[in-house]
């Protein structure tokens, strides 16, 4: 008993001279029973301004995100990425300005006022619905759905203008009927002949039509690939059909040239006689296969009198 309590007693003395390392212990072990993942998050990539006030919104909604509201960052630095994310026009506008923090604000007013304006926004934006390619045949599914989504996102940017949908709808409808082919265009008017033209109804026909195209291109494509390997099986087969083939008629030639110069003189052509005869020694008697005597002198009888 008395040596179990000095025994407690010096490991006692022993963890209060180091609670350093009890800690570090204690926090090492606390740390690895619950690791935290470590998840590297991609580059990211904003887009550029070039003077196109069609693109300030989608432009400005990144920087605003990603640069201005960024608290890290002092107004020099942040002046810094501005400069580095225009071209075109939209740099000459702010391209005099030193590298000051009172100059960042006055950077983006100029921006805003020159891109930025509602009026000028709205301009853009119905200019760039008016400026939709024309499309040639319904088959070019790629360009039909470019024109759907162009149409789409010029629409969403006018509504967060609060430009409402209705006070362009009658002008920009017919327009966009006469860019489609002109079977999709029947189409639609056939399947609203009992009904006044809608901006709506135009994007509902054309988002079907799109949504019909892709499911039978993508049923196509599936098919097609079936019918390619299917024929590359097939190739495959013949192949080596066409190669089993040859390789036994191959071994049937050899067999009937081996088997035509046996019969010549009857008798195996592996034997030791007839090696003996290729040799060049015709004083063999082929019928004793004896070396004393040739075959003219063999005095066998052969049942002849």
């Amino acid at each position: 008993m008395l040596q179990r309590k000095i025994n407690d007693l010096s490991l006692g003395s022993q963890n209060a001279q180091n609670p350093i390392q009890q800690n570090q212990v204690s926090f090492q072990s606390q740390s690895f029973s619950n690791p935290t993942p470590a998840i590297k998050l991609p580059r990211l990539s904003l887009n550029k301004l070039y003077g196109d006030p069609s693109t300030f919104l989608e432009f400005y909604g990144q920087f605003e995100n990603a640069i201005h509201k960024n608290n890290s960052l002092s107004k020099v630095e942040k002046l810094i990425y501005l400069k580095s994310l225009v071209g075109g026009g939209a740099a000459s506008t702010i391209k005099g300005l030193e590298l000051k923090d009172e100059n960042y604000n006055s950077a983006l007013e100029i921006l805003h006022s020159r891109y930025g304006n509602k009026d000028v926004l709205i301009q853009a934006h119905l200019g760039s619905l008016l400026n939709i390619t024309p499309i040639k045949t319904s088959n070019d599914l790629n360009a039909l759905r470019t024109m759907y989504d162009k149409i789409e996102t010029q629409i969403r940017n006018l509504e967060s203008l609060s430009v409402d949908t209705k006070t362009y709808a009658n002008l920009l409808t017919p327009i966009i009927i006469k860019l489609l082919p002109s079977d999709l265009a029947l189409d639609f008017t056939r399947k609203t002949v009992d009904e006044n033209w809608s901006l709506q109804a135009l994007l509902d026909f054309l988002r079907k039509e799109l949504l019909c195209k892709e499911s039978a291109k993508l049923i196509n494509s599936e098919r097609n690939n079936r019918r390619e390997n299917l024929n590359y099986n097939r190739e495959i087969s013949s192949a080596t059909e066409l190669l089993a083939s040859s390789q036994k008629s191959n071994y049937h030639s050899r067999n009937v040239r081996n088997s035509k110069a046996g019969i010549g003189y009857g008798f195996n052509q592996s034997s030791p006689l007839n090696k003996r005869r290729d040799a060049g020694n015709e004083s063999l008697c082929v019928f004793h296969k004896s070396d004393d005597h040739s075959s003219a002198v063999c005095q066998l009888d052969l049942g002849f009198k």
